[in-house]
């Protein structure tokens, strides 16, 4: 279907989950927006003419409703909708407008919820030591390896709840630990939630 950054994009749930699934279409570049509404989805043509000289911010709402029109398709609503409120709960909320692909039957008003961002469950005591931040982003599939995760780190693209991570020697542990988890990020794309179990 495409590439992203670490790989393809799979149909399949097992190799693609819905949320990652969801993000690659976010991430469309903005010259192929409406070209993949028109391909993709089951919109009507005229509204998606209508969005054609969208820019900026406009252009990245109508990427939130590609995202959620073609992750229904692929996955069901059910899943289309936990992408949604997920990403919403980990970029931030985008307010669609009632008149924006208004056949489109994303929500323009729902609460947020973050069941759908992949995560992985750490023992207490494990937290309780610190994990190296490098080990941590390896072992969640953030990065592919370590020797990966260490260069995302020193090149200053890895986060643990919104904070960049300042070198290799971090160690993520009960001290970051919130109500939600532990949030890492790599990058502006991907996103792995932390949880004590």
């Amino acid at each position: 279907m495409g590439k992203t950054a670490s790989g393809a994009v799979w149909l399949s749930a097992e190799r693609t989950s819905p949320f990652d699934f969801y993000q690659y279409w976010i991430n469309t570049d903005d010259r192929d927006v409406v070209r993949f509404l028109k391909l993709y989805t089951f919109l009507p043509v005229a509204e998606i003419d209508a969005v054609s000289s969208l820019e900026g911010r406009d252009l990245n709402l109508c990427k939130t409703v590609l995202a959620y029109e073609v992750t229904g398709l692929a996955h069901g609503r059910a899943a289309a909708l936990d992408a949604l409120e997920a990403s919403g709960s980990v970029f931030g909320r985008r307010s669609l407008p009632r008149d924006l692909l208004p056949s489109s039957s994303i929500p323009r008003e729902a609460e947020r919820k973050a069941d759908a961002v992949p995560t992985s469950l750490v023992g207490a005591g494990r937290l309780d030591g610190g994990i190296p931040a490098f080990e941590l982003f390896a072992e969640t599939g953030l990065c592919e390896s370590r020797g990966a995760a260490r260069r995302l780190i020193q090149q200053g693209g890895a986060y643990v709840n919104e904070e960049r991570i300042a070198g290799i020697d971090c160690r993520i542990g009960s001290a970051h630990l919130r109500e939600d988890g532990i949030l890492l990020r790599a990058g502006k794309k991907k996103v792995h939630r932390i949880c004590v179990g």
